[in-house]
């Protein structure tokens, strides 16, 4: 997948309530625990993708649909 790296826009702005921050950050771990197209970064500053052995990968996007369709 192409990425545009030239021409977008970061954002930051602060979290305020403690409710909306550990939504977050239930669903940034949700993320990170997933091994689908993962990369990790050496001390060189090189790249390699973390190959999963793992048969059926977690579906990040799926979940978490699956999460606001009950709430």
């Amino acid at each position: 997948m192409e990425r545009n790296l030239s021409n977008r826009i970061e954002v930051c702005f602060p979290i305020l309530k403690k409710k909306h921050a550990n939504r977050i950050i239930e669903e940034m771990e949700i993320y990170l625990e997933s091994p689908t197209q993962t990369w990790d970064l050496d001390s060189e500053g090189v790249y390699s993708e973390r190959i999963s052995e793992e048969e059926e990968l977690l579906d990040v996007q799926n979940q978490l649909l699956k999460r606001f369709t009950q709430t």
